[in-house]
């Protein structure tokens, strides 16, 4: 990464003020070994034919770890003269953004400093994916895990695989704003973005996260695509917990019924069911479920 200090200047006179300003940064660093993601590929072109918001793009390379790319881009917004942007973008080589992403910032409530769309992680001691947002208990209990297209959620925390902030954030609080706590063997027991949101909540910063604009998230695969295939196995697997128990009560309330429709030689539908989530089946087996766990490009 060069220490020159680049440009950074939004012609005022040729944007309307109404037109927000986005400076957006790429972070071609270690992930998928520093090839970007080809979806972020195209959302980048795809930018010339958006006119609803000014934008300007500049990459930030071989910085590893991510962290120090962060920071980079925030001592460039506290020395940064003249017009500023409105918010700026961090985007990881790894994410694939829908072609709507700017519209993360819509909107927004006026004292959000921060603002993400819903992107996953893999969670490797759960074993599922998560959503990047965290949020208090009360919260959590009130949603019931069904986020509103276009509303605005006070979180906790957040990744940072796309990231909107406000510039005023890095001159208000004080760097560095992202950097990684390893205890006293060198685990990591904290990332960057968890310290960067406690800490900008410390300085009285509110974080946000918008429903409705979900980015794929790429290592070995799409996490967005496992996190939709999970929630469909969940729903069949619930399915047939309520198929299993309605045959259960016909078995012992009903025993007429029960042998009038067949339930006991096999031939409800959900014994079909049953036997397609055989574990010992290949998931290949399953055309979606093998595109899922195929590597991609």
């Amino acid at each position: 990464m060069s220490d020159s200090t680049p440009i950074i200047e939004f012609d005022a006179q040729h944007i309307p003020e109404a037109v927000p300003r986005i400076l957006i940064f790429v972070l071609t660093t270690y992930e998928r070994t520093g090839w970007v993601q080809k979806d972020l590929a195209q959302f980048l072109i795809g930018l010339r034919e958006n006119m609803a918001y000014a934008t300007q793009i500049m990459f930030i390379h071989n910085s590893i770890p991510a962290a120090g790319a962060r920071n980079y881009i925030g001592r460039l917004m506290c020395s940064a003269k003249g017009t500023l942007p409105d918010w700026v973008c961090m985007i990881d080589n790894d994410m694939a953004p829908p072609a709507n992403l700017l519209d993360t910032i819509k909107a927004a409530p006026a004292d959000a400093a921060v603002a993400v769309p819903a992107f996953h992680l893999w969670d490797g001691d759960e074993r599922r994916t998560k959503l990047c947002w965290g949020m208090d208990d009360r919260q959590v209990a009130a949603i019931r895990g069904c986020i509103d297209p276009g509303k605005f959620y006070p979180l906790t925390k957040c990744g940072t695989g796309v990231i909107f902030i406000r510039p005023k954030l890095f001159r208000k609080v004080p760097a560095p704003w992202f950097w990684y706590t390893y205890n006293e063997d060198m685990h990591m027991t904290s990332t960057e973005d968890i310290n960067f949101a406690l800490k900008a909540r410390e300085h009285g910063l509110k974080l946000y996260g918008k429903g409705g604009i979900v980015v794929g998230h790429h290592h070995t695969v799409d996490l967005a695509l496992v996190d939709k295939i999970q929630q469909q196995v969940r729903k069949a697997q619930r399915e047939l917990d309520e198929a299993r128990a309605e045959i259960a009560y016909l078995k012992k309330a009903a025993p007429a019924e029960y042998l009038r429709q067949g339930l006991d030689n096999g031939s409800f539908a959900g014994s079909d069911l049953a036997r397609s989530q055989d574990p010992s089946e290949s998931p290949s087996s399953c055309p979606v479920l093998a595109a899922a766990v195929s590597p991609t490009e």
